[in-house]
């Protein structure tokens, strides 16, 4: 066996590694969906009802929001879905903090009115999706008011070839 080829069999077997150990952190998607719930009547019992939208928030960062759904108590949006990928570092938690702003439209030109926040912790590491309800807390909200999300985890695909291999092969031609 030639020093040359040593020499590619144990780079080629440190790559191998890197890419194998590189996948162990690959980047996660956060989902949260089927956003439903009871929200408190802030137009008042002769406006009618509120026209409520929710903004979804991920660890700080705002993932999305809901369309408006006019004159609602019981909100429901099951086809809705939000995402935001996430990269995990060594040191930081599987934890994520996923809260949802709930605010009523008060029509163009106006701006919307603040309900409420609901706030959700969610474990990205065990990767099952949670259902989870928790109130609504605001200046507005009663007790019964509350919101139901599901949030759920994908792993993002890693590619096959990584770009490095290529480019390590031609140095080998």
């Amino acid at each position: 066996m030639t020093l040359r080829s040593r020499a590619v069999g144990l780079v080629s077997l440190s790559l191998l590694l890197c890419l194998v150990a590189g996948s162990a952190t690959a980047a996660v998607t956060i989902f949260v969906e089927n956003i439903h719930g009871h929200v408190p009547d802030t137009d008042g019992f002769l406006d009618g009802d509120p026209d409520p939208q929710v903004f979804v928030w991920i660890d700080g960062s705002l993932a999305g929001a809901t369309p408006i759904i006019p004159s609602a108590l019981n909100p429901n949006w099951p086809t809705f879905s939000c995402s935001l990928p996430i990269t995990p570092v060594p040191g930081n938690t599987p934890l994520v903090s996923v809260s949802l702003m709930v605010a009523d439209d008060e029509g163009p030109g106006n701006p919307q009115q603040f309900v409420g926040t609901v706030s959700f912790q969610y474990d990205w590491q065990a990767g099952a999706p949670v259902t989870a309800t928790a109130p609504i807390v605001g200046a507005y909200s009663f007790p019964g008011d509350q919101m139901t999300a599901t949030i759920r985890v994908v792993s993002d695909a890693v590619p096959a070839e990584a770009t490095a291999w290529g480019e390590l092969k031609a140095l080998f031609r």
